[in-house]
């Protein structure tokens, strides 16, 4: 279906048990119906479709959970897709690690905790931060919610 300048899906897709579509170069209108459209096929895992910011991928990965991979990029672990936060490569999740690491040995010299009541405590206040730098930047703010974000995680 590539380059065929469709302007919207058939709901009679969800009849084909697609694994693999590819939807580039087309003039969709409005990518929420046709993500609601391509919900419907459960067993699409791939999908290339043309996405213009961060915004339409966290729209596509929120309607079509089962996907593997969106534009030929892995999709990550269902934790980060869940929250629309995919990892950029790898040397972002060693300075995550790294992050947690200094934040635990702080933790431990003031708390007896352990640390998976640390892990969850550290998972869900980075994930916010990032979501908040994302909503940030997407409203036009992002200096100064970077800066405020950034702050928050120093030590």
């Amino acid at each position: 279906m590539h380059s065929n300048k469709l302007t919207y899906i058939p709901e009679e897709i969800n009849q084909l048990k697609l694994i693999t579509l590819d939807l580039s170069e087309n003039l969709f209108s409005d990518l929420n119906i046709v993500c609601a459209t391509l919900s419907n096929i459960n067993t699409l895992e791939h999908l290339v479709i043309d996405l213009s910011d961060e915004k339409e991928v966290d729209i596509v990965l929120s309607n079509l959970q089962s996907l593997k991979t969106l534009n030929e990029r892995e999709v990550n672990d269902s934790d980060a897709k869940e929250d629309g936060i995919l990892a950029e490569n790898q040397g972002d999740l060693e300075e995550i690690a790294d992050i947690y690491d200094a934040l635990r040995d702080k933790l431990k010299n003031i708390n007896c905790g352990n640390d998976d009541e640390y892990s969850n405590i550290f998972d869900n206040f980075s994930k916010q931060i990032i979501l908040d730098i994302r909503a940030a930047a997407s409203a036009g703010h992002q200096l100064i919610n970077f800066v405020v974000n950034e702050n928050k995680l120093k030590m």
